[in-house]
């Protein structure tokens, strides 16, 4: 099958099946941009039965800045298995670490995209550390697959075979509750196209397997770790209830990098103030500047920036907040964006009055 259809001009791709599991190989499509992209690769999975036609405008778009690995899982008919394989949220979130490593991105940043049971998958892999990109979309997740009785109650005593005899009346359930045909007319006719192509089996035993799935007590096992950056007293107090906040959640942790004023004994050597307040100090990077010039503040951004790499390759924090504009804060945010690493930038762009 030709493949340009999904993709932007000059974009090259090529499909393989990548083995996960003893006796499961996953069909995968790589996408890759005519020129070295500068961003992260994507792994981008699709909703339960969703077929690449149904993102067609997304990965145009997508393919023209982004590498994309969209991978099928486990559940769709492209893929390879040796003997009745498992069907689960669990089974599909334990395919993804082996894909990850297939293509060395094991302590590489990348992003993870997905939409519905991808969405589903990709959260509850990352709940059991599965998997740690750098970042995940995540579109409309499934918290649960609320399914009326009787369909579940079909779905476990109809065979496989009678599969095509029932589906005529599954399309029309679909098109009566949940799909508006007279607005979206094309929606309608992807849903019908996955239910055409499905695997009758995988698509049964997947669905009473999803029936029983919750993730809310999943969710309480995904952690962040937040890094508040700090380089004077003055945004320090304004940081203060951040810390608090960040301090008091369950699933935060928080990490204080403590640079620029507070480690200078002209300014009152504030590094105690903070340690009095009770918060662990996890890193101090110490920025020289001889004197308030240009030239000085150039020199300091640029030795602030190489300081701080250091410190954020060591701490590797899910994500950076940094506050208002003084140049400490913007050599951390410097070497932040670069090493893709989420920044929340409070108060930036203020005017003094």
């Amino acid at each position: 099958m030709d493949y340009s259809q999904f993709c932007a001009e000059n974009v090259s791709w090529e499909t393989t099946f990548i083995p996960v599991r003893k006796g499961v190989k996953l069909f995968e499509i790589h996408f890759m941009p005519p020129k070295p992209s500068p961003f992260p690769p994507v792994i981008f999975l699709a909703g339960w039965g969703s077929l690449i036609y149904s993102w067609e405008i997304v990965l145009k778009e997508m393919t023209k800045d982004f590498e994309v690995y969209y991978v099928e899982t486990r559940e769709k008919g492209s893929a390879i298995h040796h003997g009745k394989q498992d069907l689960s949220i669990d089974s599909l979130g334990s395919d993804l670490d082996p894909i990850v490593a297939h293509h060395n991105l094991l302590g590489r940043s990348y992003i993870m995209f997905g939409s519905s049971l991808g969405a589903t998958v990709i959260l509850d892999a990352m709940s059991q550390d599965k998997i740690n990109p750098s970042y995940s979309i995540l579109i409309g997740p499934n918290a649960e697959f609320k399914a009326p009785w009787f369909w579940i109650l079909i779905a476990r005593i109809t065979p496989p075979f009678l599969y095509h005899v029932i589906k005529p009346v599954i399309i029309w359930y679909m098109k009566k509750n949940y799909l508006d045909t007279d607005s979206d007319p094309e929606q309608y006719q992807k849903y019908v196209r996955s239910l055409n192509e499905a695997h009758p089996q995988r698509l049964r035993r997947s669905a009473l397997n999803f029936s029983k799935y919750k993730i809310w007590d999943r969710l309480g096992s995904i952690h962040q770790k937040v890094l508040i950056f700090t380089g004077n007293r003055a945004e320090y107090g304004l940081q203060y209830p951040i810390l608090k906040a960040v301090d008091k959640h369950p699933q935060l942790e928080y990490q204080l990098m403590v640079s620029g004023a507070h480690l200078d004994k002209n300014f009152g050597n504030t590094l105690e103030e903070i340690k009095n307040d009770g918060f662990r100090v996890d890193v101090e990077v110490k920025i020289e500047m001889d004197k308030d010039s240009k030239i000085s503040t150039s020199q300091a951004i640029g030795s602030g920036i190489l300081s701080i790499t250091k410190a954020l390759e060591k701490l590797k924090p899910d994500i950076m907040a940094v506050y208002a504009d003084r140049f400490e804060g913007f050599a951390a945010v410097v070497a932040a964006t670069q090493m893709s690493i989420p920044t929340v930038h409070i108060e930036g762009g203020d005017i003094t009055e």
